[in-house]
Order: C-alpha cells, then structure tokens, then sequence
C-alpha cells in the first residue's frame, strides 16, 4: 500500500530499541510509523507529518513525553496518544488521563497488549468516521431541506440558518446572520407579536412543538405564507421545564395552499353567487314590467301626481340592477396563451398613463425580472389591470401615486396595486365584488373578480386606515384554468 494512505504513527522513545520493535510491528500492521528519540526532533516531525497516533515515554531528556504531549496536543488536539514506560506511577497515569491520554503501555508489554492496544485505536477511528459521516450526513440534511432552519437566543436573536433562506427569502444564511434582529424584523408587522409569544412560550414547555401560520417578509417586501413551528426542548429541569438558552424553529412556505384555499372559497363564493343572482334576476324581472307598465298608465291617466314618476326612477334601477346580473352571468370565452405579467401591467400602464396624468396621479411600477409565464387570455388580462389601476386611482388620498408590485411565490405570480384612499374603512372588503352595488358596477370589479377566478386565479382587497390594496394571484399550472 502506498505510504501516503497509510495511517501515520510517531514513536517517541529515547531508547532505540524500544523504537525499532515498535516501528517493526507498525509496519506488519500496515501502518506508516515515524520515530523520533529526542522531544524537539518529534515536536518537528509531528508538526510536518501530522499522525494521527503517537507512542511517547513518559521518561526523556530535556523534556518528559508528558510536556511533549501538551505541545503536541496545542498543534492537534485530535491526535491519539499512547504513553509507554518503564517507571510507571499512579501520579504520571492520571497525569497522562488529564492531559488527554487514550491508552497506555507498561514495558515490558507483550504483544497481546500491543494488539489490543491498537484495537482499540482503530474502533475508535472508525466510530470517529461514523460520528463524522452522520454530522455530514445531518449538515447536508440540514443545509439542503426545503424547510426554512433557524436558531434564537432567548432574546430573539438569530443564532444560525440553513441555505433554505436563499430559495424563500432570496438572503443568505451569512447575510442574515449579520443582522442578529433579522429574523422577528423579516415577521409581518401584523403577527410579530403572535409570533413571539408562541416562540417564548416554547421555553418552557418539554417536549411540545407549538405551530401557528403567520407571514414573511421576502427581501423584496411582498409577504409569504408560512407554517412556523418550535422544536421541543429534550433537556427539563426538575420542575419540568427546559433549561435550553436556545430556541429552534422551523418555517414551512404554504403559500402556495394559502392561495389553493382562497381559491376554493373564491369558486364556493361564485357558485352561491351565480345561483342567488340567477334568481332574483328571473323572479324580479316579470313584476318589475308589470309595475313600471301600471306606473306609466297611471302618469298618462293623472299627470298631475308626483307619485308615479317615482314609481318609474324606482324601476328604472331596479331594471339596472337585473342588467348588472345578467351581464354578470354571461358566459366568457376565454382564449389563453402564454402571457407574461410584466409585459401585460406594463401594456396597461401606457393606456392608462395619459388619463392618470391628467388627475395629476403618478404610477410607480416595481416589477420582479424573474417571473414564471402564465397561460391565460392576455386581452382579458389587459383589462383587468387596467379596471384594478382605475379603482385603486379612483378616490386616491393625499399621496396621488399608484404602487405596482409583481413577484413570484412559489407556483403563482403575485400583483399587488396599492394606493392611499379618504374612503372610510369598509365593514366587509368582499362586498366591493359583488355585482348589486352601482359603484363597483362601474368599476367593473364584480366582472374582474369573475374573470380572475375564470382563470384559476385569486383577487382580494385589504384595506388599512389611508392605504387600499388590490392584490391578484395567477397560477403558473396549465391545468387551473376554466375555458369558460
């Protein structure tokens, strides 16, 4: 076998011979054995070769094997030793014990003492290899999982986090890792408190995980989904509770089953919808005739009241209010293809630009370059971001700018259109999109609401104190979209 893959071992014994029969048997065994007789010429062999295992006696001149093994120890502390003498005492073995010693050899020894010495060098070696493949092993695992990995002080500072903050967060574990407050400032504003409740509480419970889904913040600002779980302390004080200092959690995007659940609720919402508005529109309509007829008899017979003029305004909206319905039910053939968001906002902006500037609005576009292609119709799309940028710029406050944001999470494209409204806080956002209210009829946000969820996406509506947002999902998956 070629001495460099030879495991190295250094003998250090002033006594010659001791040194030849130790190389001797060293050789037979398949190691490559390096001898030294003097401590500073070992001190230099050790420092260029690096062995693994060293044979040192105890009794030398100008320095004890013990001194040689401190220094020895200073350059590697992983080095095996082995002390060998004649003169052994009780003192010079738990000296050799606290310096670090892994066995030790009386002369003379015998060549069964040898061998098991050596035996038990080589298990230890190979439960070291083991102990280092696992830690490999549970780095790469910990490194490479799709799951977001961090460490906190109790003071909620970031402690370590594995490269799955790259892929979710588009940060580096070393870049976070130089912001300590990094991770409750990546919380939303909105569940940093939950969070930190939920993350305190988990110190002093043993062997309970606790779980809650709460939003991050990606670099790029947009919020992302996940499920945020601790890892139970394994170590209880006598009272039961953990005397960890750290807290460990892990963050599972569920974006993606954020959007798939809005998604159903959003189709659930349509299907009543489209049944309730279906009715009325049938059932109102003949009575309305009857009566907008009768009122319109009566005005002719007595000009002189004022009452059937009323009748007829009433009916005149309640005939309003069935065309909304039946335009809301009409079918829509829906064309797909590959469309790209940002080519699609940008299209709009420009038909728009002109009409905005004109009420001294600016649109401020922040348009992600690396967004996924959808297949949808992309004139339909086309107009209804031009419905959403009109409604945001319709009532705006006091800042008259329009914020466009596009990015991806996981399988969807994300758009959100924010702008600063006087408009009081509305009880239920939703009710904007139903088709029965005259205002949002002449934005068209009931038909755009429709013609997202036509093709497999999501529209919502948030609204703060001064700040309304309209945020819209799009799947990248084929398969989500309805032709009809």
């Amino acid at each position: 076998m070629d001495t460099e893959k030879r495991e190295k071992v250094l003998i250090v014994d002033d006594d010659p011979g001791m040194g030849a029969l130790l190389r001797e048997l060293l050789e037979k065994r398949n190691y490559s054995p390096l001898t030294a007789t003097h401590p500073v010429e070992a001190l230099k062999l050790f420092k260029q070769e690096s062995p693994t295992l060293a044979f040192l006696d105890i009794n030398m001149p100008d320095m004890n094997g013990l001194e040689l093994a401190r220094q020895m120890i200073a350059v590697n502390p992983a080095v095996e030793l082995v002390f060998v003498t004649g003169f052994g005492t009780f003192d010079n073995a738990i000296e050799a014990i606290k310096i670090g010693a892994c066995d030790y050899l009386r002369k003379p020894f015998n060549l069964a003492e040898f061998e098991i010495c050596l035996k038990r060098h080589e298990d230890r070696q190979l439960l070291r290899e083991k102990v280092r493949k696992a830690q490999q092993r549970y780095y790469y695992l910990v490194q490479n999982i799709p799951v977001l990995i961090v460490v906190l002080s109790m003071d909620m500072e970031l402690q370590f986090i594995n490269n799955a903050s790259i892929r979710m967060l588009d940060i580096t574990p070393e870049e976070a890792i130089s912001k300590p407050k990094w991770f409750m400032d990546t919380i939303h504003p909105e569940d940093r408190n939950r969070v930190k409740r939920m993350l305190t509480d988990s110190c002093h419970t043993y062997h309970q995980s606790h779980s809650m889904e709460c939003r991050m913040l990606h670099t790029r600002g947009y919020p992302i989904h996940v499920l945020l779980s601790t890892i139970p302390p394994a170590t209880p004080s006598k009272e039961g509770h953990t005397t960890t200092p750290l807290i460990e959690a892990v963050a599972v995007d569920i974006t993606d089953r954020v959007m798939l659940e809005r998604a159903m609720v959003q189709n659930e919402r349509l299907e009543l919808l489209s049944t309730v508005t279906s009715e009325v529109a049938h059932e109102v309509r003949n009575p309305l005739v009857s009566i907008g007829g009768f009122a319109k008899r009566i005005e002719e017979k007595y000009p002189e009241l004022s009452e059937p003029g009323i009748i007829l305004r009433e009916c005149s909206k309640l005939e309003n209010l069935v065309n909304r319905i039946r335009d809301y039910l009409e079918p829509i053939e829906l064309r797909p293809g590959e469309c790209f968001i940002n080519a699609i906002i940008n299209q709009a902006v420009e038909l728009i630009q002109e009409n905005i500037k004109s009420q001294n609005i600016d649109i401020i576009c922040d348009l992600s370059p690396d967004l996924k292609p959808v297949y949808m119709d992309k004139d339909i799309l086309t107009q209804v971001f031009l419905n959403l940028i009109q409604n945001a710029a319709s009532g705006i406050g006091s800042d008259r700018t329009v914020h466009i944001k596009s990015y991806q999470t996981g399988s969807s494209v994300n758009v959100d259109i924010r702008s600063s409204t006087f408009s009081p806080k509305k009880r239920d956002p939703e009710q904007i999109f139903l088709p029965f209210g005259e205002e949002s009829h002449i934005m068209g946000l009931p038909l755009t609401y429709r013609l997202i969820k036509n093709m497999g996406g999501v529209l919502s509506f948030a609204q703060k104190e001064k700040e309304i947002t309209f945020s819209v999902q799009l799947p990248t998956d084929i398969s989500s979209i309805d032709k009809h």
